[in-house]
This record gives structure tokens, C-alpha cells and sequence, in this order.
């Protein structure tokens, strides 16, 4: 299985409230219909403007995304080395499916595809309060296995102790070769890496949190990482990954 993301900027004529409502609204049953028992877990993610670093408030790099868990052997691949196979049965399917695109176009002006292997680093099952999305481009003096390693070994047991009992869910997802690209045959993903974190407190808190343990966290991020993008979303969740027939959820 793989984990398929599509980061969208909005139609020039769309605001942005128009744009979230599309997603969440009449385009994900007409996608699960689409993909069929392909599709294992389906959620979409609307970007929320922060003010964490900068008055004023920031408006997020992209309007949201789209998680898609697709059943699609990745074949162990790394990085720019992804399968043949894996980018042709990606391509295949949404060819087969012209009615996602037709529908995205409606509130779209540009979607960003990338491909990952989403490894689970917590879970406890207890309700998040609100999701982070931390969009990830390595060191420019690290190779892509050299910061996975650091970023697998070193950073997320470190995240994991510094935050504590304040995350409720988080995951790890290692860009793969962009199996969309027109250009060339494997193109590297837009991003190395995507850190997706649930919390169990406010925004507020997090953010008080932010200035406490900056002096510890930064250091441990420029470690491994040249520049990231952080994303406050709110997250709806279609199909719950691993259900073998999709069903909506209530």
C-alpha cells in the first residue's frame, strides 16, 4: 500500500472557504465511487491560516490536500528510484478515473501530487484537537538516505519525548518518485519528507509550546533539514485506512 497526497491552490475566482467546502463536500463520494476497492483510506485536509511566527496572520502554502491510501505495491523503492511498475498502476488508475480531475477543476487551479511511505511512529486512539502538517525539504548537504536516517533515528524519538503526552497520533511519510511527472521518468517528490502530527491541546497551548522548546527542537531539526513549511488542517476522514471495502463515514 501506498500513500498518495494532492496538494491544491485554489481557482484565481474560488475564495478560499469556497475551495475547502468542494473537497469535503460533493467531490469525495464521486472519488470513492471512482477508485473503487483500489481506494483504502481516503481524507481530506482544509488549511487553516496560523499566526504562529508572524503578525499578520499567514495564510497556508497550499489551500489543502487530499490523502489517498491506494492499494499499489511500492516494491521497496526509495526516493527518486521508485518502481516502474508503482508509477504505471498510479497512472493507470486515475486514467481510468477522468472524473476526479473534471471535479477538481472546479475549485483547483493547481494540484501537486507526491507519493509516500507512511510509517506510523504514535498512536494512541484518543481524539486529536487539531492536526499539524510540517512539509519537509532535506539538508542541502545530505543525501535523501542520509536524512531519512537521521530524521527516522535521531528526530522522531526525539519529538516524541519533547512533546509527550501532548501528541496523540503521528506519522512519518518518505517521499517517493513522482509517478505524474511529464518531464522525465522519475522526478523527485516535491517534498522529502511529511511530518503529520496530531495534538490533544489548543492551538494557544502549541504555540506556547513552540517558544518553549525552541531552543532544543531547532537545533535538532537543522540536523537533517534545509527548509519546511508547517500547515494547520483541519482533517475529514471519508475511508479509515486499512478498510478493505470502502464506506463512507458518518
Amino acid at each position: 500500500m501506498i500513500k498518495l497526497y494532492r496538494f491544491f491552490t485554489r481557482r484565481p475566482e474560488v475564495n478560499h472557504d469556497e475551495a475547502g467546502q468542494n473537497p469535503t463536500e460533493p467531490h469525495h463520494p464521486m472519488r470513492v465511487e471512482a477508485l473503487g476497492d483500489r481506494l483504502v483510506g481516503y481524507a481530506t485536509n482544509v488549511a487553516q491560516s496560523v499566526s504562529w511566527f508572524c503578525e499578520p496572520t499567514e495564510a497556508p502554502p497550499y489551500d489543502g490536500f487530499d490523502e489517498l491510501w491506494l492499494d499499489v505495491s511500492w516494491g521497496g523503492s526509495r526516493g527518486a528510484g521508485a518502481a516502474v511498475a508503482m508509477r504505471s498502476e498510479i497512472r493507470a488508475l486515475f486514467d481510468g478515473a477522468p472524473a476526479i480531475a473534471e471535479s477538481e477543476r472546479q475549485f483547483s487551479g493547481l494540484t501537486l501530487p507526491m507519493v509516500a511511505e507512511e510509517i506510523v511512529q504514535k498512536q494512541t486512539g484518543r481524539a486529536h484537537t487539531f492536526k499539524l502538517a510540517e512539509l519537509l525539504v532535506r539538508a542541502r548537504d545530505l543525501t535523501w538516505e542520509q536524512a531519512r536516517e537521521v530524521w527516522l533515528r535521531d528526530h522522531v524519538p526525539f519529538v516524541r519525548e519533547t512533546w509527550g503526552d501532548a501528541i496523540v497520533h503521528y506519522t512519518t511519510n518518505l517521499g517517493l518518485t513522482n509517478p505524474f511527472t511529464q518531464r522525465f521518468p522519475e522526478e523527485a517528490p516535491p517534498y522529502d519528507g511529511i511530518a503529520e502530527i496530531y495534538f490533544g491541546m489548543t492551538p494557544a497551548a502549541f504555540s506556547e509550546g513552540l517558544l518553549e522548546t525552541a531552543g532544543v527542537m531547532i537545533p535538532d531539526e537543522t540536523a537533517f533539514l534545509g527548509t519546511y513549511r508547517g500547515m494547520l488542517v483541519e482533517e475529514t476522514l471519508h475511508v479509515a485506512p486499512g478498510v478493505a471495502q470502502p464506506e463512507l463515514l458518518d
